[in-house]
Parts: structure tokens; sequence; C-alpha cells
């Protein structure tokens, strides 16, 4: 198993070709399945300022399923930005999409085909600086937006097992121009990364100065504690 950070601090790339997002923090590759999609980094965030309109996709293995994906919304322009899990390529994922300033999305694709979640994603419009996040456990999956959760959704019946046990998580993109994602984690929900090591129970924040510690809950596989 391992756990995923990247905060995309590092040089500006080129936006082309598979290895233009690098590696993240922890030490995982980024993969650009379509070098077409252009993504890159841009001023410390993961962006396409020249990608086509597509519904692109980047991701890395984490080797784990059920996991926590989260990024954080940026830019300007409005679009379509948001996070993905369990893929297994191109055209099979979960995704949740964000219009800015109108509203969140959630979807299975299985075979290239969107099946949404109507009721799966918090209330409310989405904004720049909106933390999002995907968490996943067996046939279950829940979307939050600033740690407001919308309903579990259960899957049985739909996506077949190799996508329920996919490892592979990452971005997504509609629109390019100036929407970006930064820090972007991927983790089992019990363990948060501090420092330099994935530990249980506490967690450090970002309070626009400085890392201040704090206390998060744990899942125990059924509950938050």
């Amino acid at each position: 198993m391992s756990n995923v950070l990247d905060r995309f601090n590092r040089a500006n790339t080129n936006d082309t070709g598979n290895g233009a997002l690098g590696t993240a923090d922890t030490g995982q590759a980024w993969t650009v399945p379509a070098a077409g999609w252009r993504w890159g980094i841009v001023d410390d965030k993961a962006g396409r300022p020249n990608g086509p309109t597509d519904q692109a996709v980047a991701w890395i293995d984490a080797g784990e399923s059920d996991v926590l994906v989260e990024a954080t919304l940026m830019g300007e322009g409005g679009g379509y930005i948001g996070i993905i899990a369990r893929a297994t390529d191109t055209n099979n994922y979960l995704l949740m999409q964000c219009q800015i300033g109108s509203a969140t999305y959630a979807y299975t694709r299985y075979g290239g085909v969107f099946n949404g979640l109507p009721g799966a994603p918090p209330p409310g419009a989405p904004a720049y600086g909106d933390r999002v996040g995907i968490l996943t456990k067996g046939l279950t999956v829940s979307f939050h937006r600033n740690g407001v959760y919308g309903p579990i959704q259960n899957l049985a019946g739909n996506p077949p097992v190799a996508h329920v046990n996919a490892t592979k998580h990452g971005l997504y993109m509609y629109s390019a121009g100036a929407n970006r994602l930064e820090d972007f984690s991927v983790k089992t929900p019990e363990k948060t990364y501090v420092g330099a090591a994935w530990q249980k129970h506490y967690a450090k924040a970002w309070d626009g100065t400085t890392w201040i510690r704090r206390a998060v809950r744990r899942y125990d596989g059924a509950n938050w504690k």
C-alpha cells in the first residue's frame, strides 16, 4: 500500500507528454494517458493551460482501492474540474466533477458511459479554494466538499469487480485554460500525512502561513471517530 501527497511545488513543465506532471512528493510517478491532453505543472499547481476541451484525466497508482482521494480547486474563468478514483483506463473511473459557481456532479464511468449519481454530491455551488474528496470502501462511495459529505452511494450491481479493486486515482479537467488543481492526496482513511510520514490520529493543517497541528477523526472501517 502507498499513500500519496503532491503539492506540485516544482518547476513548471512543458504541458506535453506522459512525464509532464513528474513525480509526487511521496515518490509515485504521474501517468498522463494521452499526450494530447497536455497536463503540466503551472506555478506550483497542476493544469492544462493549452489543452483541448476534452474529458482529460491523469492518475497515480496508489496500490489501494479503498481510499480517500482529495484535491483543492484553483484557477479562474469557470469550467469543469475535479478528481477521479478507481480508474482502470480512460473510460472507466469514478468522477467528482465541479462546475465552478454552479453545481457538483458525481458519476460512475464504465465502458465510456457516464452514469450520474444525482443524490451523491454535497449541495451548494463549488468555488475556487474548495477542498473536494471521494471516499471509497468496497461497493460504497461518498463525496465531500470542504469536509461536508453527501449521502453514501451503493455501487452494487454497477461496476465490475475489476473496477472496484482499481488502484489508480487522480485529476480531471474538462475545460483547460486557467483552471488548476493543487494539494492532491490519496490516503487510507485512517492515516494522514504529517511531515515525512503517514500517521494515525493527527494531521498538520496549513493556515496560510504555517503548518499547525490539529486532531482529526479516524475511520474504523464503518464510522468516523
